[in-house]
Formats: structure tokens, C-alpha cells, sequence
């Protein structure tokens, strides 16, 4: 019986209806139904790529109608707040399974003109939806030719609970780096985080005024990227 059920909740899944490419022939369209197929699936893993492969020929379609250039050209627009629509949401392996513990409504990446960045999300307890604290990751970033930016991991913290005193999880960065977050704790030493933490490339194939699509790369691990699409936050 639960078998059954699994396979018609699948089922229903994969029913949802989106607009056909092919009828979508405009940017704004197209970013408008990248997002919609993003938000659908937000929260969902991806075994067998077929949520990126829903999302695949829409993605190709913006680019063919809005080439990008060379991300050595845009980290002025890439810079700044981004929330994660759809993504992996599991970045020790290739299962592409939801981490129980992560919350996809609140999953940021901060990213600085000046080389580094931050990954800000909140984390739920084991057995429940009850926020237990909000993970904070730093990472460092080298541009590479064409559209890649190598990135690696240098120091992981996190503070008890959700941000307070007005603080949203996008101000977090600006104050772990400049070391006045208030309750800031290291979760493990920033030497063991850059000797463990796999780095990669993000290949940067989409940046503009509200929209960002990229692919997470693990040459050791990751067969095939991972989709990330991402919008902005002010």
C-alpha cells in the first residue's frame, strides 16, 4: 500500500503542467517559467534528474536568447544576495536526496565583489520542522576563463536559532566577516573545513537584475552538474 501510494504521489508530481517551450519566445517569459518550474519543485530531490531535465530546455532556451558573457564581466551584477528557488539541496554526494535537516524555504548565498562568499541557511532538529539554528558557510572564489568560478570552503558557524534583533539571513555574512556577529560559534576548525570540505566550480550561466542560473561542479564526485536556480534578494 505505501508502495502504491508512493508511485501515485510521483505520478502527480511529474502531471504539473508548464507552458511549453516552444511557445515561449521572449526573455521575460522564459525567466517567469524558470522560476514558476523552480517553485513547484522547491524542496523536492532529484534521484534520477528529471527535475532538471523538466527545467534543462527552458534554461537552454534563455541562453540561446540572452548569451551571456564571461563571468569576469559580471561578478558586479553577480555580487550580492541570492535565495535558492531549486537546487540539489544535499551537497555531500551525488543521491541528490532533501537533507531532512535543511529548510528550502530559507536557503541564501551572499557573494562578495572581493572574492569570497556566504552560504546562509536555516537548519530544522532531526525529528522535527523546528528551527535548531542557522548555518553559516564561507567560502573563497577564483574566476576562472569563460564562466566558471572555483570556489572552496574556509570556515563553518552557526548561531542558536533564527536571526534576531531584525537581522534577516542575508545581513549574516557582512557580520560573521567582519567578526561582530553576535553568538557566532565555530562548528568545526576553519583548518579542517579547508582540508575536508569539498570545493568545485560553479559554472555561472545566467546572471542578471533578479535571475541566477548555476551549475555546482565536483570533478571527484559529481558525474553531472547540479542545477541551482537562484533569485535575487534585496
Amino acid at each position: 500500500m505505501k508502495l502504491l501510494l508512493l508511485i501515485i504521489c510521483s505520478i502527480n508530481v511529474f502531471a504539473q503542467e508548464f507552458t511549453p517551450v516552444s511557445s515561449l519566445n521572449n526573455v521575460t517569459a522564459l525567466k517567469s517559467e524558470i522560476v514558476k518550474i523552480a517553485r513547484f519543485y522547491k524542496g523536492q530531490g532529484d534521484v534520477d534528474f528529471k527535475i532538471q531535465n523538466t527545467l534543462q530546455p527552458y534554461v537552454d532556451k534563455l541562453l540561446v536568447l540572452s548569451p551571456q558573457p564571461v563571468i569576469a564581466n559580471r561578478i558586479d551584477i553577480l555580487a550580492g544576495a541570492w535565495k535558492q528557488v531549486w537546487g540539489p539541496y544535499n551537497y555531500r554526494n551525488e543521491k541528490r536526496i532533501v537533507d531532512p535537516q535543511l529548510d528550502p524555504d530559507n536557503i541564501f548565498q551572499v557573494v562578495s565583489a572581493n572574492g569570497y562568499y556566504y552560504n546562509v541557511s536555516n537548519q530544522f532538529k532531526k525529528k522535527s520542522k523546528e528551527t535548531k539554528s542557522t548555518s553559516i558557510l564561507r567560502g573563497i572564489y577564483d574566476i576562472q576563463p569563460g564562466y566558471g568560478l572555483k570556489v572552496s570552503f574556509t570556515k563553518l558557524t552557526r548561531i542558536k536559532g533564527k536571526p534576531s534583533h531584525g537581522l534577516r539571513y542575508i545581513d549574516i555574512p557582512a557580520l560573521s566577516e567582519n567578526g561582530i556577529l553576535e553568538n557566532e560559534k565555530k562548528v568545526l576548525p576553519n583548518w579542517f573545513v579547508r582540508r575536508t570540505f569539498s570545493g568545485g566550480i560553479l559554472v555561472e550561466v545566467y546572471t542578471d537584475e533578479d535571475l541566477r542560473i548555476t551549475y555546482g561542479t565536483n570533478s571527484n564526485e559529481f558525474s553531472k552538474p547540479y542545477l541551482y536556480i537562484m533569485t535575487r534578494v534585496e
